[in-house]
């Protein structure tokens, strides 16, 4: 959302003269001859000097740097000048089995997708509007490496076969169908707790249905509220430029690759791997009576959501502070936070986490880091990490506790 504003802002403050006709022709031409060159151009080498040591380019963890006890900036270093050696650019969608172990339907249909499956701690994902379970795809893949990831898809939204058409969005509907799928996954899996995280919208829905989950029966099973990327103050700031920043995008595709590849032109998402597998599950297939194929269009009308676009976010900040648990912000950049939550921040009452070189999608732009965050917070904050742990945190106290959690092979990989 932060930056499709940026964008949608910066285009009404700079606009170009007229071009004249012939201008423009010459223009037109150069540019069909700069997208010639720069398919020639999409492949490279690796060209290392052959008397240099070689360099170990997997298997180190990140150094964050904190600016204070309360901030983390994750950085990433290009470790070697790299040329292309080979064709990189494959947008061929990818399917949600080659991420998820798992995915089964819950009984009123939400398909519920499962990574890592009897590892703990659980972390339950919750995405944003328009986006589906597979925006958590390439972090699953990290995450189970020493936990269990399951994400499902809010209705009308991904595989859910719950309103496919103008589906109940408003935020009592969201936080009813959060709980009644909490309640069906710690049913499912009764021995490990639960971290809650949400990602944009989701990462409203989570802060309130966390409040609520804490005050029921299961409220030793949260241990922990992650929220990517969404504060209340900037995201309602930005709620009157919604409708011209939904009507900027492509109503249509004509494949699936030609989504995938422009939502990395746009730098909507900026991770390959996480767009081949994200932005098809966005969308539908429109077909003829004969069954051919039209158009690709999108899933989920942005527009028609507009009634539920304030529900959503407003009270997120008090939600997120009144939560007596160990929790996370996560932002792509600390100028997001309003002043609520900065102050809170400087009294800590929660860690924030920045993750630099990533847009509004954080866990797709950069999944490894926001793993080894994940991994860290646990850590960190030592959190239990199955109910037996629960009750060894209560009889030998924080500073004698260290939670059981497996290790995660951090392996830099720029995308």
């Amino acid at each position: 959302m932060s930056d499709l504003l940026k964008q949608t802002l910066k285009g009404q403050q700079k606009q170009k003269p007229p071009v004249p006709k012939k201008q423009m022709q010459n223009e037109e031409e150069n540019e069909d001859d700069g997208d010639d060159k720069e398919e020639e151009q999409d492949q490279f080498d690796v060209d290392f000097n052959k008397n240099s040591i070689p360099v170990k380019l997997q298997g180190s963890k990140p150094q964050p740097i904190k600016a204070d006890h309360n901030i983390t900036h994750s950085h990433h270093q290009n470790p070697q000048q790299a040329k292309i050696t080979k064709k990189i650019h494959d947008y061929t969608p990818q399917k949600w089995n080659e991420f998820y172990d798992e995915m089964i339907f819950h009984p009123n249909g939400t398909p519920i997708y499962i990574a890592g499956k009897n590892k703990a701690p659980i972390f339950f994902c919750l995405h944003g509007a328009g986006h589906s379970a597979m925006s958590f795809a390439n972090l699953a893949n990290e995450v189970k490496q020493y936990a269990t990831l399951i994400s499902f898809d809010f209705r009308g939204h991904g595989q859910s076969k719950i309103e496919l058409e103008n589906p109940n969005l408003s935020v009592q509907q969201l936080l009813d169908d959060v709980v009644e799928i909490f309640d069906y996954v710690t049913t499912q899996w009764p021995k490990q707790t639960v971290i809650i995280v949400g990602h944009s919208m989701g990462g409203a829905i989570a802060a309130k249905s966390a409040n609520l989950l804490i005050t029921s029966q299961k409220a030793d099973k949260v241990q922990g509220l992650i929220v990517i990327d969404v504060v209340e103050g900037s995201a309602i700031e930005a709620l009157p430029f919604m409708e011209q920043i939904v009507n900027n995008r492509p109503k249509h595709f004509k494949s699936y690759e030609q989504a995938i590849q422009w939502s990395l032109n746009t730098s909507t998402l900026m991770t390959l791997s996480s767009a081949r597998v994200s932005i098809p599950a966005q969308l539908k297939e429109v077909k003829d009576q004969n069954g051919n194929l039209i158009s690709l269009d999108w899933q989920v009308d942005l527009l028609k959501t507009a009634p539920y676009w304030m529900g959503w976010f407003e009270g997120l900040t008090n939600s997120f502070l009144q939560i007596r648990i160990p929790k996370i912000l996560m932002l792509a950049e600390k100028e997001r936070l309003d002043k609520d939550l900065t102050v809170a921040q400087m009294q800590g009452k929660f860690r924030l986490i920045v993750l630099q070189n990533t847009g509004h999608s954080i866990q797709e732009d950069d999944p490894k880091s926001t793993a080894y965050n994940f991994h860290d917070f646990i850590l960190k904050f030592r959190i239990p990490t199955t109910v037996e742990e629960v009750e060894k945190l209560k009889q030998v106290g924080i500073g004698k506790f260290h939670p059981t959690i497996g290790n995660y092979e951090y392996q830099q990989k720029y995308y």
